[in-house]
């Protein structure tokens, strides 16, 4: 019985580390309210929701004994298994859980041994977001033996359990399958007189559970969300940039960043984009028009970045014009990746929003008008 509860508490630990973390990262219901909903679950480049994965691990086994009939053994260990793999929307975290064959190949001297056993897996790893280590996952794996060769030789009855790390990396093949590669280091926890420690190649493909939706459908979905949900509320059209004199400024604010597929712009970036608009309003004659315009990375669809550009620029005009600049003086621009800033399209810090003053007529005070509103969140 105290190995069930042993193994049982594993388990539980191991879960209620995948869903502390993963709820404590995932973005708040307001938040992901704001992020552009258009066919996250069958995007390769940025899997959400649940993927299944078929996969295989091999490589080497270890077990080394304290019974004195025995000897130490080396061996090696394959296994095949399918996956149920959930991506979350803040795109940090994934968690697997699935089921899989395994089998190890032991020899010590003129001594064959083998064992199989059915095995329940779960992992839940952290995935980069950063350019450097973008791609690279890595976290806790717990695996279990349920059926066969449960005990893993041991003298007692009971499920051997075993408790490691995982490091994978991911990729899109052909431009529509994830595949996960790396490697898995694990070692039991129960298994009685042995220890037993694995070193193994890993490797995954993935397929969608949860169908996408079509060209018609994101086009008709995400024309609603950029009226209703990330634009000033107006029954007429976005206005026409204007014809105008007089100097261009851009932006001095070194900010508006976002995260793969937010529309938002942060909490800081919002106070900011509030403070600048009361300072303009205010100021009502120091330019003519506002041009604002919106860029994301290269992954994704076409389709997908232009709409994200627009609603992004949309995002800020509202932000700024809620403070009393009048619509008509700004004009927002989606442009996707067909601007880069960075050399690589991909590069997160093409995800960013541009502002533009046209028809500058006193550019000194403008630029105090700016530094003002950027020390007022300071503060």
């Amino acid at each position: 019985m105290s190995k069930f509860i042993h193994i049982a508490s594993c388990i539980l630990l191991t879960l209620f580390f995948f869903s502390w973390t993963a709820t404590a990262l995932e973005p708040s219901t307001q938040t992901r309210m704001t992020q552009l909903e258009v066919e996250p679950e069958a995007n390769p480049e940025d899997p959400q929701g649940w993927w299944l994965f078929l996969g295989a691990n091999s490589g080497f086994v270890s077990s080394e004994t304290a019974r004195s009939d025995e000897s130490y053994a080396n061996g090696v260990q394959l296994s095949a298994k399918a996956l149920g793999s959930y991506y979350f929307t803040n795109r940090l975290w994934v968690f697997d859980a699935g089921i899989g064959m395994q089998t190890n190949q032991f020899e010590s001297g003129q001594i064959h041994r083998s064992s199989n056993a059915l095995a329940l897996e779960f992992s839940s790893r952290y995935r980069f977001q950063s350019p450097r280590f973008a791609g690279w996952q890595v976290g806790p794996v717990i695996q279990t033996f349920v059926l066969g060769d449960e005990t893993f030789f041991s003298d007692s009855t009971g499920f051997a359990t075993f408790i490691g790390a995982d490091i994978n990396y991911e990729v899109v093949w052909r431009e529509k399958w994830p595949v996960r590669f790396g490697g898995r280091f694990v070692g039991d926890i129960n298994v009685d007189h042995r220890n037993i420690l694995t070193a193994l190649f890993n490797i995954e493909i993935g397929f969608p559970l949860e169908k996408g939706r079509t060209l018609a459908e994101l086009e008709e979905d995400n024309v609603d969300y950029i009226e209703e949900e990330a634009a000033v509320e107006t029954t007429e059209e976005v206005p026409q940039r204007r014809s105008v004199s007089s100097a261009s400024v851009p932006l001095n604010y070194q900010g508006l960043k976002y995260n793969m597929g937010e529309v938002e712009a942060s909490a800081k970036d919002r106070r900011y984009l509030q403070a600048l608009g009361k300072k303009l309003a205010e100021n009502p004659n120091l330019f003519q028009q506002i041009v604002i315009v919106g860029h994301t990375d290269s992954k994704g669809k076409k389709l997908t970045n232009e709409i994200l550009s627009h609603s992004r620029a949309q995002s800020v005009l509202r932000e700024i014009a809620e403070q009393g600049v009048p619509v008509e003086k700004i004009s927002p621009e989606g442009r996707a990746d067909s601007q880069p800033v960075f050399e690589s399209k991909s590069d997160i810090r093409n995800r960013r929003v541009e502002i533009r003053f046209l028809g500058v007529n006193d550019v000194n005070e403008l630029n105090r008008v700016m530094d003002e509103a950027q020390k007022s969140i300071t503060k």
